[in-house]
């Protein structure tokens, strides 16, 4: 039995860090194609380019609203949704590339 609680006790302790970090590791996973998204809004030369950024972005917009996370994690994905929503406006008043 003793050798049971000596696996049981640590592993208890643990589970609480682990279960926020998986849950922030759905949400964060959105801000590298953000990043992304946001270098290349300011190389696309091009309207295509342009139109294919943007639905990229409404890829990740459908992503992040079809996310489901617990109560406690609502605020930081409420804002991802707005980061998600400033890169949108950065693509609206993006010039093309020289």
């Amino acid at each position: 039995m003793l050798p049971l609680l000596v696996i049981v006790v640590p592993a208890t302790r643990a589970a609480p860090s682990l279960y926020r970090w998986r849950v922030r590791s759905r949400i964060y996973r959105w801000y590298g194609a953000l990043m992304a998204i946001e270098r290349e809004i300011m190389t696309a030369r091009t309207d295509e380019q342009r139109r294919q950024i943007a639905r990229r972005l409404d890829d990740i917009q459908h992503a992040v609203d079809e996310l489901k996370t617990p109560l406690s994690f609502a605020d930081q994905l409420y804002v991802l949704r707005d980061h998600v929503a400033m890169v949108r406006r950065r693509l609206a008043e993006a010039r093309p590339a020289a």
